[in-house]
C-alpha cells in the first residue's frame, strides 16, 4: 500500500479507498490522479476534519469551474465515491448529489446491425485485396469474432495465438478493460471459423504461442488505425455508409451482440433477469449496470417483450377466471 500519494488529513482514508477500488479492477493511477486535485484542495484550505461537509465539497466544485465540463465531472465522480466511502464509517459524513456530465449532446446513439448488414460486411471483407497474405481472411475473422463474442476491439487486436484453445473452444481475454481477464466460450460456428483461420495463420510467420493472432500484411499485429480505415472502406462497399459523416462504428458490434443475446433469450423463453449477470461476465463488465448501457429497445426486441407480456397476461386472466 502506497502512503505518499496524498498529503491532506484524509490521506490515509484516500489510500484505503483507492486500494478498495483497485480490487474491483479500477486503474490505480487514474483514480489517484483524480483524487489528487481534491487532496491538494483540502491541504491548501487547511481542512482538518475526518468528516466531509457540504460547504467543503461546494467550494471545491467552485474552484473546478475553470476546467472543462467533462474534466470537472470526472474529478467530481471520484470525490463523490470517496465521500460515500467515508459515510460507510461515519453516517454523518456528507455525500453530494451527482452533477451533469455535460456529455448528453455528444453521446452517439448505438447502431444495431441487422444479420443482413453483417453478412454484407463479411462479403465485402472477403474481397479485400491483396489476397495474400491473409488480409481478407483476417478481416472476416475479426468481424466474425466481434459479432459472435461482443468483445472489445482492443481485446481482439491483442489476442495471441495461444489464447485460442482449440480443444475446448475457449478464448482467453487477458487483462481487458479494468484489468479483468476472462475465458469466453465460442459457439461451434465461431470455433470452426477461428480454427480455419488458425490453420491458414500457421503458414504465415511468426508462428509461436505469443505471436499475434490477427496479423497485417507484414505478419505483425494489427493496429487500430489500420483496422479503422479498412472498416470505413468496408462500410462503403457494403452500402452502410456514404463515406461522409460518422456512420456505424466498430464498437457497435458490441451493442449488437448484447441486443442479440437479449432477443434470443426472449425467443427461447429464458429468464432474462437471471441471465444478465452471465452476460455482464461474458462481456467483461465489472458491474451489471455497465451492461445495461448496451441493451437497446429494437423493434424485434419490443415485439418479443410484448409477446411475453401478453402470454403472461393471458395466464393471469385464466387463473383469475378459474
Amino acid at each position: 500500500m502506497k502512503t505518499n500519494e496524498f498529503a491532506s488529513c484524509l490521506a490515509k482514508s484516500m489510500t484505503q479507498f483507492v486500494e478498495l477500488k483497485c480490487c474491483s479492477g479500477i486503474t490505480r493511477d487514474r483514480l489517484v490522479k483524480k483524487l489528487s486535485y481534491f487532496d491538494r484542495f483540502l491541504s491548501n484550505n487547511h481542512f482538518q476534519s475526518q468528516r466531509m461537509d457540504a460547504s467543503t465539497v461546494s467550494l471545491y466544485l467552485e474552484q473546478q469551474a475553470r476546467v472543462s465540463v467533462g474534466t470537472r465531472y470526472n474529478r467530481f465522480c471520484a470525490v463523490r465515491q470517496f465521500c460515500s466511502y467515508l459515510m460507510d464509517t461515519d453516517p454523518r459524513s456528507y455525500v453530494p448529489d451527482s452533477i451533469p456530465s455535460g456529455r448528453d449532446g455528444d453521446v452517439r446513439q448505438a447502431y444495431i446491425y441487422s444479420s443482413g448488414e453483417i453478412s454484407s460486411l463479411l462479403d465485402a471483407a472477403a474481397y479485400l485485396s491483396p489476397e495474400r497474405p491473409l488480409r481478407s481472411e483476417t478481416y472476416t475473422t475479426l468481424i466474425g469474432l466481434l459479432c459472435a463474442t461482443g468483445m472489445r476491439i482492443s481485446e481482439a487486436l491483442w489476442l495471441n495465438t495461444e489464447d485460442f484453445h482449440q480443444d475446448t473452444g475457449l478464448l482467453y481475454i487477458r487483462e481487458g478493460k479494468f484489468r479483468k481477464s476472462r475465458w469466453i466460450p465460442l459457439l461451434p460456428s465461431a470455433r470452426r471459423a477461428l480454427k480455419r483461420y488458425m490453420d491458414l495463420r500457421s503458414l504465415s510467420p511468426p508462428d509461436d504461442p505469443e505471436a499475434p493472432l490477427l496479423i497485417n500484411l507484414w505478419g505483425k499485429r494489427l493496429n487500430y488505425s489500420t483496422v479503422y480505415g479498412t472498416f470505413r472502406q468496408l462500410l462503403v462497399q457494403a452500402r452502410l455508409h456514404s463515406g461522409k459523416g460518422l456512420g456505424p462504428r466498430i464498437h457497435d458490434f458490441r451493442h449488437t451482440f448484447a441486443v442479440s443475446c437479449l432477443l434470443k433469450w426472449y425467443q427461447d423463453g429464458e429468464d432474462v433477469n437471471a441471465r444478465l449477470p452471465w452476460l455482464a461476465t461474458y462481456m467483461g463488465h465489472v458491474d451489471i449496470a455497465n451492461t445495461m448501457v448496451y441493451l437497446h429497445a429494437t423493434a424485434e426486441l419490443l415485439e418479443e417483450v410484448g409477446n411475453r407480456f401478453e402470454a403472461h397476461y393471458q395466464i393471469t386472466i385464466k387463473q383469475f377466471n378459474d
